[in-house]
């Protein structure tokens, strides 16, 4: 059953992603397709990732800007 729209669901998973910090507009827009919010001191990376390798995009990206990473969530479906 792959490709059904039952198995793409599952592999789509919301995250949220905690950095150390608050990121200007630059950092920002190094994650297109991404909600970026402030909460208290740090910020708050948040969307719908289609699979792992997304996941470790981010993380990837994250790495190479020099942010601190805090926390990952990976969020209950709705």
């Amino acid at each position: 059953m792959t490709g059904s729209g039952r198995d793409r669901k599952r592999d789509e998973n919301q995250y949220e992603i905690c950095v150390g910090g608050h990121l200007g507009d630059t950092f920002r827009y190094a994650f297109p397709g991404i909600e970026v919010q402030t909460r208290g001191a740090d910020t708050i990376l948040s969307g719908v990732l289609t699979d792992q390798a997304a996941l470790f995009g981010i993380l990837a990206q994250i790495e190479a800007l020099g942010l601190e990473l805090i926390e990952v969530h990976r969020l209950p479906p709705a």
